[in-house]
């Protein structure tokens, strides 16, 4: 028989999480961490001891649960594959904004949150690099030697897309629906895919 998490242990990771979101790890006070979920703080540190046990749990566990969506095994029309992809990734980067700020704006003071911050785009860079080396396995791109750049150069858009659109509203001026359209087109055309 498997072991089932303590009842209010999943409850606290949730509202960690929530109120690390938009508050960062200063402002997710222990208080205010039971008071969202609805607990005293005895329980939160009877189950993880200390505020950071409880903040670095939390983060990773929705880092962890977070995942790139798939592309297909065997590229068959990319520009349609990687459009689709392109912007439910941004979208699923988007709704991530928060907790992937918050977690890189204190990574350099602690660098757990940082790796668990950066754990959602760097699902999405695997997933992008595995089709592009098999559309390069299937001879589909002409200029080989462009590969790992433009596989950035696509990637760090949707990043900025996604995390600084709202911020940076006059770097991001092409309409949000047609964007991941045009992004893709630009990136295979840098790689030579007909």
């Amino acid at each position: 028989m498997s072991e089932r998490p303590a009842p209010g242990r999943e409850k606290l990771l949730d509202a960690a999480r929530r109120v690390f979101e938009q508050f960062g790890p200063t402002g997710a006070t222990t208080r205010r961490i039971a008071e969202e979920a609805g607990v005293n703080e005895v329980t939160l540190f009877r189950h993880f001891g200390s505020k950071d046990a409880l903040l670095d749990e939390a983060t990773r566990a929705h880092a962890t649960g977070e995942h790139a969506l798939p592309l297909p095994v065997k590229p068959v029309s990319p520009e349609e594959e990687l459009t689709v992809w392109c912007a439910q990734e941004i979208e699923r980067l988007r709704e991530s904004r928060d907790f992937i700020m918050q977690c890189l704006a204190v990574s350099t003071t602690n660098p757990s949150f940082g790796e668990n911050g950066a754990l959602p785009l760097t699902q999405a860079a695997e997933e992008l690099s595995r089709y592009v080396s098999q559309l390069h396995k299937d001879g589909r791109i002409t200029h080989a030697e462009d590969r790992e750049v433009a596989t950035t150069m696509l990637l760090a858009t949707m990043y900025s897309d996604s995390l600084g659109r709202v911020s940076l509203p006059g770097v991001h001026t092409t309409d949000p629906d047609r964007a991941p359209a045009i992004y893709v087109r630009l990136f295979l055309r840098a790689l030579g895919v007909p």
